[in-house]
């Protein structure tokens, strides 16, 4: 487990860093219209396979751990209910930010043990989750939380002389 949490550290680190960089910001610009970035000169094609360069490498590291942690890492080990439950994942917590996603594993991880004697109905209530989330919270977690923290910011500076 102290090799999973200071792996989770690591890549924490590095994403955080990445996005407050300028290859972040140009990960944003093209996220956000690819056009308007290939005016500015973004090479918008090269961006995207870094992007995904990026992602694969992470998702190497995850399942190396996984194979570490299970003893052995086969196609039997990925089934639709766990490509579901990843994407719950990175729904609800918010898949534009390093925290959002962090928050999002955190609080699946925590619901899947606490509802274990629903097994069954896992892809129920996930899809569930799912669908409140993007109805009600389009920007998950990290979203619900940063508009909470505005408003009380805005209240504070309203109450203050």
């Amino acid at each position: 487990f102290y090799l999973i949490g200071a792996a989770l550290l690591t890549g924490v680190y590095i994403a955080r860093r990445m996005a407050d960089s300028k290859i972040g910001r140009t990960y944003r610009a093209v996220r956000e219209d690819e056009l308007a970035a290939g005016a500015m000169g973004v090479n918008v094609n090269l961006y995207k396979i870094s992007a995904f360069v990026v992602s694969a490498a992470y998702a190497g590291v995850a399942g190396a751990l996984f194979g570490s942690f299970a003893g052995v890492a086969s196609p039997d080990n990925f089934t639709f209910d766990d490509s579901v439950g990843f994407l719950c994942m990175s729904v609800v917590g918010g898949n534009c930010t390093v925290a959002g996603a962090v928050a999002g594993a955190l609080a699946l991880t925590v619901l899947s043990e606490v509802l274990r004697v629903f097994q069954g109905f896992r892809l129920i209530i996930y899809g569930t989750i799912l669908i409140f989330t993007v109805i009600f919270m389009p920007t998950g977690l990290a979203g619900f939380f940063e508009g909470l923290r505005a408003r009380f910011r805005r209240r504070k500076e309203e109450s203050l002389p």
